[in-house]
């Protein structure tokens, strides 16, 4: 569930908010915690030839309209550093896919040699990215890779808003401790990756307390654990 659930609950159900709690998206820090431990950085980069010092997003999903990826590869072409990286897991779902958006995700990368399409993963395989990678960037259109990303211990940079989002995706309980970045889905979405990545970038230090506080998020908020102790409260066990 996300805080935009109420708002259907209350509209349609006529639920007070007195009777409702959120009951977010979670991660399995267990499966987090073993890709971590895993070595997954370095057999990816080395498979990919990013360096061992380069700064790497992690982006992807369903590559659709929504998900606004070619922004993230704007970005990339502003900052114009051959120390950023970016992984792009996903692609284009197949019967029914939207090919025109292919095509548009592919001229954003044209000539981009530190992009790196990798295609469909599996469970282990997104998560191996995830390791390999320093932020995650998602223009649009939550998903779990929002959650898994935290879990491993990526901040995070989404919009709550942008064009053909119909409902703000609010963000506010994954960022009690710092570790997501909001930026203004209606405004100029490239150029304010290319920014808070050239913060990240030049400012390592700010990159460990972001890093720290994913993990502090993922850990007291959307765990399986803390979900299942969460729910419990409800459904206490005799």
């Amino acid at each position: 569930m996300v805080p935009a659930s109420a708002d259907f609950l209350k509209t349609y159900y006529r639920l007070p908010d007195t009777e409702m709690e959120l009951l977010p998206l979670g991660v399995d820090l267990d499966t987090a915690g073993a890709a971590r431990r895993g070595g997954g950085r370095a057999r990816v980069r080395e498979r990919l030839g990013i360096p061992d010092d380069a700064l790497v997003i992690f982006t992807g999903g369903k590559l659709g309209r929504l998900k606004r990826t070619e922004e993230v590869l704007h970005a990339l072409r502003r900052l114009n550093d051959p120390k950023v990286h970016v992984i792009i897991v996903g692609k284009v779902d197949g019967l029914g896919g939207d090919v025109a958006y292919a095509t548009t995700v592919e001229d954003a990368a044209r000539g981009l040699v530190n992009a790196h399409f990798v295609g469909w993963q599996d469970r282990s395989g997104v998560y191996e990215h995830l390791a390999a990678s320093d932020v995650a960037v998602f223009p649009a259109s939550q998903s779990v890779l929002w959650q898994q990303s935290l879990g491993m211990g990526l901040p995070l940079v989404v919009t709550e808003s942008a064009p053909g989002i119909r409902v703000r995706q609010d963000v506010s309980y994954m960022n009690a401790f710092g570790a997501v970045t909001v930026l203004d889905g209606m405004g100029d979405i490239a150029a304010q990756i290319s920014d808070e990545v050239t913060i990240l970038r030049d400012d390592p230090a700010l990159l460990t307390r972001r890093r720290q506080a994913a993990l502090q998020t993922a850990e007291t908020v959307i765990s399986y654990d803390a979900i299942a102790r969460q729910t419990l409260r409800f459904n206490p066990v005799a």
